[in-house]
Parts: structure tokens; sequence; C-alpha cells
């Protein structure tokens, strides 16, 4: 089954929800493609040798309002919302931005390590994080 475009009025549930305001590069992806599930770019990675963290999806919206509140029930930190997992359970995040506050064209993302409860930047925005991963299937393992 195809992924469906999000709507806007499920991004302003999920903002409503978190308390947050979502960045513009991830809200215009997901009203134009919607959750996308991406487990060949685990084969490539690993294929590749290449250093980077797998994603296994972008969560749907409903996923990401739940996903996020549990995960922070379980630890992560409450200025962290998860919008995409790994094959692991690890957590793509955006950092949280005050509702009352203007919507940021892009935002880091930073990754959530759900073992040791840590998180380390992996990129300067949104746009940036998905070219890195539309990179990966140009290059040729050496």
């Amino acid at each position: 089954m195809l992924p469906s475009p999000a709507a806007s009025l499920d991004i302003q549930r999920v903002e409503q929800a978190l308390s947050t305001v979502l960045p513009q590069a991830y809200i215009t992806f997901m009203q134009m493609h919607g959750a996308v599930r991406t487990p060949s770019l685990l084969s490539l990675i690993v294929d590749g040798r290449h250093e980077q963290w797998d994603v296994m999806a972008l969560s749907e919206l409903a996923e990401v309002s739940e996903g996020t509140k549990s995960y922070w029930s379980a630890g992560m930190p409450e200025h962290l919302i998860g919008f995409a997992q790994d094959s692991m359970g690890n957590l793509f995040c955006f950092h949280r931005v005050p509702p009352a506050g203007p919507r940021p064209c892009d935002a880091e993302i930073w990754f959530f390590d759900h073992e040791f409860c840590s998180e380390s930047r992996v990129a300067n925005g949104f746009d940036e994080w998905l070219l890195s991963y539309l990179k990966l299937k140009r290059q040729v393992p050496e």
C-alpha cells in the first residue's frame, strides 16, 4: 500500500499534542509523500559500508505524537520530537519549538539512541538529511 499525503489538519493535531511547531521542510515532505517506509536503506548502508544510521520509516503523523510521548515516558528528553525510526527502534528527531514562535523553514536532525539515552546531531536540516540518503544510491562501493 502506498503512503498517503498528510493533511494540514493532521499536522496541526501533532503540533497541538506535542506543543511544538514542526519545520516547513518536513511538513512539505509529509504533504507531498506521507509516511514512507525505507527498509532497503539498511542493506544499502551495510553493503556499501557507509557510516550512517539507517532509516526504516518516516512515521505516520499519529505515530509521531504517540511515539514521542511514549519515548518521553521511557526517558527521552522532552525537547525531542521523534519523526522517524531506524531498524533498532532509535528515533530521528527535531528539537521542540515553542508553539508561540515562528515556524522554522528547516531544523536540525537529532538521533536519539534509546539504549544509551543519548542524542547526537546528524544533520543541519531535514532536506540535508534526506539528501544524505539519496546520495547513497549513487555511490558505488569500493
